[in-house]
């Protein structure tokens, strides 16, 4: 109840414009038609959808749109073999996530898990946060100025926290965004370290 509260209260201090509630009254379905399907990733970044639904998750927290999308990975893993498995998330870097005031992976996160209650499919799934954690600070891969730079920039960036609780365990990663999927290999990598039995990723966009 205060989370609608005060959620009203930022809607009325901060009206949404008209595109953004355009976007909050699509179904998943709907959603789906209008974007344009990704390789790599769900969707594909240029779309305009894609792009200004991702920036309301990421610097709004937009509730309506963290479901949608939230619906949208749920059907994805569904797609999977239908073994047991863990979902964790890529963290913000710190200084980001205190910029913000929140880390949209664990907003997503924590929105999955609410729609998972609902059975909306039969994979058995567990919602792990804080599972991955960077090793150092590294530079916004946005503004890094190639392919290379990126990998290095990701090389080892990351450990896995706690390895009792992934070892032997399928693993899922959600990233909002993949360029070259540097972010999500060294995530993997460092949960493959922790002795990871399978990983999956996905990425919302590409």
């Amino acid at each position: 109840m205060l989370t609608d509260l005060f959620s009203n209260l930022v809607d009325f201090l901060f009206p949404k414009s008209l595109r953004v509630r355009e976007i909050e009254s699509l179904s998943p379905a709907q959603f789906r038609q209008s974007a344009e399907i990704g390789t790599g990733a769900i969707f594909k970044y240029h779309n305009n959808l894609v792009r200004d639904a991702l920036w309301e998750l990421k610097y709004r927290k937009n509730r309506e749109i963290a479901e949608i999308f939230g619906h949208i990975i749920l059907e994805e893993i569904s797609k999977l073999p239908p073994d047991e498995m863990i979902v964790t998330f890529v963290p913000a870097r710190a200084h980001r996530e205190a910029e913000k005031g929140f880390d949209q992976g664990l907003f997503l996160l924590e929105t999955m898990e609410r729609l998972y209650k609902n059975n909306l499919i039969n994979t058995k799934l567990k919602f792990i946060p804080n599972i991955l954690t960077h090793t150092r600070v590294t530079t916004q891969q946005s503004k890094t100025k190639n392919r290379t730079e990126r990998f290095t920039n990701m090389d080892h960036a990351f450990i896995c926290m706690h390895r009792e609780l992934v070892q032997g365990k399928i693993i899922l990663i959600l990233d909002d965004i993949s360029t070259t999927g540097a972010t999500l290999q060294d995530a993997s990598r460092a949960l493959a370290d922790s002795g990871a039995s399978h990983i999956y990723s996905i990425a919302i966009a590409h």
